[in-house]
């Protein structure tokens, strides 16, 4: 079997928990996904119904300049009897209706590249010198050669580009799905020429930039935007139409009509991004005089930098897993939501305002795939969480008891037995303070590392985790299986505990947070063990005095300003050598006192204070203080020798009646 490496610990703590890192690398990682994403053609098509709403949805409807269209279109075809294509000399009595009634640019999306009759010709190119105003069309035709494919350009004849006429391609360039959304790159497309007709004769300001990031600009549906005049009544302008109907008016002359045999086949139509809506085709004239108002009011649309959209997709994701990181599933679909919304608007905002068009896919798409990464992991790190509660019990007791529960499952059952065991207690000093300036989850964050530690050195110490209590933790040894060693391991496992606190304690420092501060307590006695509880719940716990004391004793540290205590049972047990007599004490809710020693690693400092016991327990008090002052001098760090100095002075001035050597603690 390959055994594949260990992931970094940096890239295990990026995709474990629902850390704001975590939450953040989930979402570059959904980006990724969607980058690729965006290599397909699926994506291209996306994109452009994304364009095709924000089209319609910021569309104004309506025109601004005074341009018309005249339609060849059905009406015509029936009134005046005729087939495709008309003679040209009807073009030219077309002509002459629209000069005569004051247009002021007459522009025909119609390719007349080859002869006709001589008197039909001679007629179109006599209109076309006295109107001085006709922009006819071109167009690009690609044809398989020999040698591959070629465009080749059909363009009006030589006589009536002499004549005056101005020609411009009228081809357009729709995107795979044949929308037109791009303007066309070619500098003679039939607008721009157009444009710079109408910006010579009239000094109309016109934006003619070719580039390709700029698009078209739709103001509404096809039909309902530009006037539309039948061709057989612009024939005839003077009768037909209301007096001053066509005066400084842009006229644009094209094939309509939607009677594909009217036409011979050749219908010039093509999807808009309103046919998803009304599903009505636009002909392309129509199309190009999108594309004059655009030009001639400069509004034309512009394609925001590609690397922009990625950069809102970016910051979305990120600001998603920052604001959903370590809030319930509920916060996941309401920030995607949200952030979704503001990405949206600020494309709509951009479309319909700036005319920019800034693409929000990727920033939605982003989004939705890291939300619904965030919620399967989420779910499954939930179900792990379920799995590891199933296995708590071997992580909290030592693997000795473990092996005995899976050998004798009827240990089980509630009831104990009554056992010497020694019981550790710890406890964090000051946690409550430091509770109030922590978040709650930064709080059971800490706890958790740190009961990690602590648990793990109860374990290698072979003890057993009995609970967590708040901040505090309580162990056993001795139960279930005896322990001769129980007191030895116990007090070894309480220096390891404080060693290791040390180790975490610098690494907190380093980070900038406050240290820790255990405190331990230890004691050794008889104590109910076993399984208590319900039926329905129970756990394997220990009961009686001797846990009682234990805790008492933790608590003790405070009065002495040390970190670890033990009772005389445990000193006795492990002997004496590395423990440091304290003082012999009734805890609060005990009438019988107790001698309490402390860990030290100094034999002269253990000898000193044995010094200083015997006169303090006969109640030689000025003897007694040179002890303790010598002690204060030797070793001006001690916790114990400013206190007993201090009890001294109190001795001095009210000594007691009766004197045992004891002491009592009113605190617990």
């Amino acid at each position: 079997m390959i055994r594949l490496p260990r992931p970094p610990r940096w890239l295990r703590r990026a995709f474990a928990g629902d850390s704001r890192l975590s939450a953040q690398v989930i979402g570059l990682f959904s980006l990724l996904l969607v980058w690729l994403f965006a290599q397909t053609p699926l994506w291209r098509t996306l994109s452009g119904r994304e364009f095709d709403v924000l089209t319609v949805a910021t569309a104004p409807r309506k025109q601004e300049l005074p341009i018309v269209i005249v339609g060849i279109d059905d009406t015509s075809f029936q009134v005046m009897n005729r087939t495709w294509p008309f003679p040209r000399s009807l073009h030219a009595k077309l002509i002459d209706s629209l000069a005569q009634a004051g247009a002021a640019a007459i522009v025909f999306d119609v390719v007349f590249d080859h002869a006709s009759n001589e008197a039909d010709d001679h007629a179109l190119e006599a209109a076309i010198r006295r109107a001085g105003n006709v922009v006819l069309g071109a167009h690009l035709v690609r044809e398989e050669t020999y040698y591959g494919v070629a465009e080749i350009e059909q363009k009006p004849l030589k006589r009536f580009i002499d004549a005056g006429a101005r020609v411009g391609k009228i081809k357009v360039e729709p995107d795979a799905d044949q929308v037109v959304r791009h303007q066309p790159r070619s500098s003679d497309a039939l607008w721009r020429v157009t444009a710079q007709l109408l910006a010579e004769r009239l000094g109309v300001p016109a934006d003619l930039t070719v580039a390709p990031d700029r698009l078209v600009r739709y103001l509404g549906p096809a039909g309902k935007t530009f006037p539309l005049i039948s061709y057989e009544q612009a024939l005839d302008a003077k009768a037909n139409l209301p007096a001053g109907a066509l005066q400084d008016q842009v006229v644009l002359v094209a094939r309509t009509a939607l009677n594909a045999s009217a036409l011979g086949g050749q219908l010039d139509t093509f999807p808009s991004p309103f046919t998803v809506i009304d599903g009505s085709l636009m002909p392309g004239i129509e199309i190009h005089t999108n594309l004059l108002e655009n030009a001639l009011t400069q509004h034309a649309l512009r394609q925001a930098d590609w690397r922009l959209p990625w950069l809102l997709a970016l910051a979305a994701c990120l600001l998603f897993g920052s604001i959903t990181a370590r809030r319930s599933l509920l916060w996941m679909p309401i920030g995607c939501a949200l952030l979704g919304a503001a990405a949206i608007g600020l494309g709509w905002w951009l479309f319909g305002h700036r005319l920019i068009w800034l693409s929000t896919l990727p920033a939605a798409l982003g989004l939705v795939l890291t939300l619904m990464l965030r919620i399967t992991m989420v779910l499954a790190q939930e179900r792990h969480r379920r799995q590891e509660i199933r296995g708590m019990f071997a992580r909290y007791v030592s693997p000795k008891v473990v092996a005995l529960l899976e050998a004798e499952p009827d240990t089980l059952t509630l009831g104990g037995s009554q056992r010497e065991i020694t019981v550790l207690f710890t406890d964090l000093a000051g946690f409550t303070t430091l509770v109030e300036q922590l978040p709650p989850l930064e709080v059971s964050s800490l706890l958790n590392d740190y009961f990690g530690i602590m648990t793990g050195i109860v374990l290698q110490h072979e003890g057993t985790v009995d609970k967590f209590i708040g901040d505090a933790l309580m162990a056993f040894w001795g139960a279930p299986l005896d322990d001769p060693q129980q007191a030895q391991r116990a007090l070894d496992c309480a220096m390891a505990m404080q060693a290791a606190e040390a180790t975490f304690n610098a690494q907190r420092q380093a980070a900038g947070l406050a240290p820790l501060h255990t405190r331990i307590g230890i004691h050794r006695g008889m104590a109910v063990v076993g399984n208590m509880g319900s039926q329905a719940r129970f756990s394997y716990t220990a009961l009686g005095d001797t846990v009682n004391l234990a805790s008492r004793i933790e608590g003790a540290n405070k009065h002495y300003g040390t970190s670890t205590l033990v009772s005389f049972s445990v000193a006795d047990a492990t002997g004496h050598d590395q423990l440091r007599h304290v003082d012999r004490v009734r805890v609060k809710g005990k009438h019988i006192a107790v001698d309490l020693y402390t860990p030290c690693d100094d034999p002269a400092l253990i000898a000193a204070t044995d010094a200083a016991w015997f006169p303090w327990e006969a109640g030689h008090w000025a003897e007694c203080r040179r002890h303790w002052e010598e002690i204060a001098r030797r070793w001006p760090a001690d916790p114990l020798a400013p206190r007993f100095l201090a009890r001294l002075a109190q001795m001095v001035a009210e000594p007691p009646a009766v004197w045992r050597g004891e002491w009592t603690l009113d605190e617990k």
